[in-house]
């Protein structure tokens, strides 16, 4: 492997507390009952396509505004997960090219990447404007292999949903799915990524050895 490609929620950044609480305000601004477990379920797909699933087509840019107003009233600092700069730093010096695919849009997904450190260490960055379909479609993957100038065969797509795992699937690209996010073991599971890590230190252990010529 020579590229590796990262979601950003629930993968990198430890936010999925923070969209899970945000979502939970939004549902009840609108009326809408739901839990937790089922909001997390949404993590990964675009805040306008999850408005057009959750209030109904056509109120998709309302939900997504109300969602915006919500979160940035709420948000505190964004932290990537213990160990996680440290191996992008690793990951980087080894030579390995590194990319960000999230559903996030442009100014969030810059925004979170800089509050948790890792804007340095990345050589591409795809968010939602720069595709017209999205996770688990395979446009925001191919997307970021052709940003890092490989083939889909010299990229791992890392994520914790199983939007990441469609994704990368559909873009005959290898996956590892992380438990650590907003997806659970058996979800994971279930969508038959290549690998599954448990841990930072089990993750970068993986990539330095897939990185071995």
């Amino acid at each position: 492997m020579k590229a590796y490609i990262f979601d950003l929620d629930g993968t990198i950044s430890d936010s999925v507390p923070l969209i899970v609480a945000t979502s939970l305000e939004v549902c009840k601004h609108f009326g809408l009952k739901h839990d937790a477990e089922k909001l997390k379920s949404y993590i990964g797909v675009s805040l306008f396509e999850t408005g057009e699933d959750l209030l109904g087509k056509g109120r998709g840019q309302e939900y997504m505004d109300t969602y915006h107003e919500y979160y940035y009233r709420n948000a505190r600092k964004l932290c990537a997960f213990p160990g996680i700069l440290d191996m992008l730093a690793l990951l980087r010096k080894k030579g390995a090219k590194l990319a960000l695919c999230t559903a996030k849009r442009r100014h969030a997904a810059l925004e979170s990447l800089e509050q948790i450190g890792a804007d340095k260490f990345m050589d591409a960055v795809v968010y939602s404007e720069l595709t017209q379909r999205h996770k688990p479609f395979p446009d925001p993957a191919l997307l970021a292999a052709s940003k890092l100038g490989e083939p889909v065969s010299e990229c791992l797509f890392i994520g914790d949903a199983r939007h990441d795992i469609g994704c990368a699937h559909n873009a005959g690209m290898q996956v590892c799915g992380v438990t650590w996010g907003a997806g659970s073991l058996q979800e994971i599971e279930e969508n038959k990524p290549d690998y599954i890590v448990h841990s930072v230190p089990e993750l970068e252990q993986l990539l330095l050895q897939l990185l071995q010529p």
